[in-house]
């Protein structure tokens, strides 16, 4: 719970000081590309994870990093800010959640579409249709392939959760049969 509040807090201050400078979508961009490389690297997430090197080393390797993809000066010490307090870890989840704020600022709403298998991009657009007309919101869906699920689908937006799995189904089965 900790780590929620701390990424919520991190992304409430990226966001509102990106906002009052008008570089939230460059802020975003920056971000994003960080993530990407990080996580493209495994020497580089144990390394910036790791408590045994010195914070002025990960600082001077991220910094390079930033001038090596022309990183935004408030994206370079919100990072420099991170490494410093070992929190680098969130980074992705900063991301997630900057991404989620504009688009809740622009009136769509951002939600995750689990399924058991690969579904087409056109499944997914007339699912989002579906989902958007019944709602009347807008809707950005991010779609999981999570096998364990055995079939159907779980749709989570916000604090709601639908879920239509066969997973699901079976746990409530099973819930109902103990209650009896």
């Amino acid at each position: 719970m900790l780590d929620a509040k701390l990424i919520d807090l991190y992304s409430d201050v990226l966001y509102t000081r990106s906002l009052a400078i008008k570089s939230l979508d460059k802020v975003i961009d920056n971000i994003k590309n960080i993530v990407e490389i990080i996580e493209s690297t495994t020497h580089l997430i144990r390394f910036l994870n790791a408590r045994i090197y010195r914070i002025e080393t990960k600082l001077s390797i991220m910094l390079k990093l930033c001038d090596k993809v022309k990183v935004e000066n408030i994206s370079r010490n919100f990072l420099k800010v991170l490494i410093q307090n070992n929190r680098i870890n969130y980074i992705r989840n900063i991301y997630e959640k900057l991404v989620e704020m504009r688009l809740s600022s622009q009136g769509i709403t951002s939600g995750v579409l689990t399924t058991s298998k690969v579904v087409t991009i056109s499944e997914i657009d007339k699912f989002k249709e579906i989902v958007e007309k019944k709602l009347d919101k807008k809707f950005a869906l991010k779609h999981i392939i999570d096998p364990s699920i055995i079939g159907g689908i779980i749709l989570q937006f916000g604090s709601n959760l639908y879920d239509a799995s066969v997973a699901g189904a079976s746990k409530n089965l099973i819930r109902k049969i103990d209650e009896a």
